[in-house]
């Protein structure tokens, strides 16, 4: 009977830390494996951290992924040891005939493929290790480690899945190992309402660190709705969708709030209280203030709609404790748009932490042109 192996990597960084932290320990490999519930007895799942780094020149152990010169005296020593990345083997009896010669003749896109690749990515690893990075985040208190969303996120095919945990597959007991690739790497059709393309001019510039001094001068200072606004940037840059939601629902009723107290800008005011008074429909009141004034601070339809569903997806997070749905991040996004333009007069920027670097010649730089970074 064939037994496939598959091996996999999950990233944990965030935070700037590198996965979990120990204390003058670090598990030993497969040796300190622990194994997982899948559910199914032909299925057995292991999952460990290696022992990866250097000491560099001031005895300090330094975790990369590339190197393994860390000895047990050294770690010893150490108050906080970073893990890296979670490894994983992924052990399955019992498949059939058809399956096996799908991976041997890698019929990528063929149904026995992705059925097979559906069950490893969503029944066998994805629960248990969820499960896994979830008790560690809140029972042990490493709340900085990677929500599972950051890797497995519904809207991104197999193919997408399975290349980021690095799937690799072996039927002669780990001796020789081959991509695990279901289907061509492609993403559904909302890829960049999703991960717009990057806008370099959101990061610092010369006028940007010229207008800081002008306005540090004036005394200025961020308001609470920005200050949530940003913590739910940072949780969508995080992975953390279901944080991003609530924060982003409460930067818009702050923003709505500051709104109303606004003395400078009456129209607004009345057609707040205009829309406060008004029974004609059972939504949100942080809708309906949005609706109200949508006009005035150029708020799209589109982003109201996306606005409305934002808020219904945090009160099915907050109050019934509902998952994600499959367009969680556009919906986020929508809500986003609709604080900056809400917080109408004040100049934001939207870098992210994630985006690649690039180089390119000042001339080609000066031609370049970006999409909203929301």
């Amino acid at each position: 009977m064939s037994i496939l192996l598959l091996k996999f990597a999950v990233t944990l960084k965030n935070e700037g830390r590198h996965g979990l932290l120990f204390h003058r320990w670090l598990p030993d490999g497969e040796k300190d494996a622990i194994l997982l519930d899948t559910g199914d007895s032909n299925v057995q799942l292991q999952i460990w951290f290696e022992r990866r780094g250097f000491v560099n020149e001031n005895g300090y152990v330094e975790c990369d992924d590339k190197r393994h010169e860390v000895d047990s005296a050294s770690i010893d020593k150490q108050a906080i040891l970073e893990a890296g990345p979670l490894m994983g083997l992924l052990e399955i009896q019992g498949l059939s005939d058809e399956e096996i010669e799908t991976l041997c003749e890698n019929k990528i896109g063929n149904d026995n493929y992705m059925a097979l690749a559906k069950k490893i990515v969503q029944k066998w690893l994805h629960p248990p290790i969820l499960k896994f990075l979830n008790i560690l985040r809140i029972h042990y208190g490493q709340y900085w480690i990677t929500e599972i969303e950051k890797w497995d996120l519904p809207k991104l095919r197999l193919g997408y899945s399975c290349y980021v945990l690095g799937l690799q597959w072996s039927l002669d007991e780990g001796k020789t190992w081959s991509d695990f690739i279901p289907e061509r790497l492609m993403i559904v059709e909302d890829f960049n309402d999703i991960w717009p393309s990057s806008k370099y001019t959101e990061y610092l510039t010369k006028a940007d660190w010229q207008e800081l001094g002008q306005i540090v001068r004036e005394g200025y200072e961020p308001s609470l709705a920005l200050h949530m606004l940003t913590n739910s940037r940072r949780a969508l840059d995080q992975g953390n969708i279901k944080l991003a939601f609530i924060e982003g629902v409460t930067a818009l009723e702050l923003a709505i709030s500051d709104l109303r107290k606004s003395s400078n800008d009456k129209s607004i005011c009345k057609f707040l209280a205009k829309r406060r008074k008004s029974k004609e429909s059972r939504e949100p009141k942080a809708v309906k203030a949005v609706k109200s004034v949508a006009t005035i601070c150029k708020i799209s339809s589109k982003d109201i709609k996306h606005t409305r569903n934002a808020v219904e997806i945090r009160n099915g997070i907050v109050h019934e404790g509902k998952s994600l749905p499959i367009k969680a991040e556009i919906e986020l996004r929508g809500l986003l748009r609709t604080v900056v333009a809400l917080l109408s007069g004040t100049r934001l920027k939207f870098p992210s932490v994630n985006w690649a670097n690039a180089v390119l010649s000042p001339e080609k730089w000066e031609k370049q042109e970006f999409g909203d970074p929301l």
